[in-house]
């Protein structure tokens, strides 16, 4: 749920080697609001290597919260979309360890709401956008900056 801690959904048996494309999937149950998942591959020799993650809004909650470019080498923007208006919010970019980068303090308009962030200046690494002020409306959301 937080892009954090994992746990082990499933585990998908090998086609075994081929040259065609082989297509693999897995329907479990939704864990509500946004979901992170990420997939762990590991081959016939022991070779693993780890893709994502990815997140999966799982339900038609009327609140959400996008980062595009995701992940991104230079600015992203914010995306917020909300059924309502809401005041005196704060989004920050924090790093892995909690520790505050930028912060930027708006109103949430009902409908969209897009702020830009500049993060140039900043070093490649894992973050998180969250939006304080508003009783946890908004799930953060894990943002790559290459």
């Amino acid at each position: 749920r937080d892009g954090s801690i994992w746990e082990k959904l499933a585990t998908i048996e090998a086609a075994g080697t081929t040259n065609q494309t082989t297509n693999y999937n897995y329907t479990g149950a939704l864990h509500g609001r946004l979901t992170y998942y990420k997939l762990n591959q590991v081959d016939l020799d022991g070779a693993n290597e780890e893709f994502g993650p990815i997140s999966l809004l799982c339900d038609n909650i009327s609140y959400s919260l996008t980062v595009q470019p995701n992940p991104s080498s230079e600015n992203f923007n914010v995306h917020l979309q909300s059924s309502e208006n809401i005041e005196n919010v704060e989004v920050q970019l924090v790093d892995m360890s909690g520790r505050v980068i930028m912060s930027q303090a708006t109103n949430i308009n009902s409908g969209s709401t897009m702020l830009n962030f500049e993060t140039e200046n900043i070093q490649a690494g894992t973050y998180m956008v969250r939006v304080l002020g508003q009783n946890d409306k908004f799930s953060p959301l894990r943002v790559v900056k290459m």
